[in-house]
């Protein structure tokens, strides 16, 4: 299972996207299949901007913290309940499983600097590619452990399955960051209180 969602990401990601504007001065992304999609489509028009934003702090039991090599970023995990390996894929720096049960996460660094909005459309639109329905069900900016991050719960039909992902997203100048989980989307809300805690570990160094 682990094998086949994460094939599933990154073969969406590999793809590379050409923004064009149309004769009616719509915005569109060009595939390299050479399909499309409208830049706004399944996009809300603005995310809230407010400077009150829920506040998380990773919990007592988060006690291993998992350090990128690529920037200052790093993950305080509870090791009696999540595993982590190095990832064997180019583009993730991390891979993490739920011990012994069918949720999975992922941390991918990059030393680009990237602003949130974009990162969220470049998100969205890697999982649009590979889905036959992708779409936002949730979206808001969070204070966890005194990063301002952007939560964003995507869903969509690959290949027959229903699939989640959710995830922070965190960019300054020392880089940008994806902390995803993702799985099944009938085990979204089974999962969910682990996904937050787990989550909510991610930490400047």
């Amino acid at each position: 299972m682990r094998f086949f969602l994460f094939s599933i990401l990154f073969s969406s990601i590999s793809y590379s996207q050409i923004s064009a504007v149309t004769e009616n001065g719509d915005e569109v992304t060009l595939f390299d299949d050479k399909s499309w999609a409208y830049k706004n489509e399944n996009l809300s028009d603005k995310l809230s901007l407010t400077s009150s934003y829920p506040v998380y702090n990773y919990g007592t039991n988060s006690t291993f913290l998992v350090k990128s090599n690529k920037i200052k970023i790093g993950a305080q995990i509870d090791p009696k309940k999540w595993s982590f390996n190095k990832s064997l894929a180019d583009d993730s720096e991390y891979e993490f499983e739920l011990k012994n049960e069918e949720l999975f996460g992922m941390m991918i660094n990059e030393k680009i600097e990237m602003p949130l909005e974009n990162l969220k459309d470049t998100a969205f639109y890697n999982f649009n590619f590979a889905s036959e329905d992708a779409r936002i069900v949730n979206q808001e900016f969070r204070i966890v452990n005194d990063l301002t991050v952007l939560m964003l719960h995507m869903e969509g039909t690959i290949d027959g399955f229903k699939i989640f992902y959710y995830g922070y997203y965190f960019s300054s100048k020392n880089g940008t960051t994806q902390f995803i989980t993702y799985s099944t989307a009938n085990l979204f809300e089974y999962y969910k209180a682990e996904i937050e805690k787990f989550l909510n570990g991610l930490i400047e160094i």
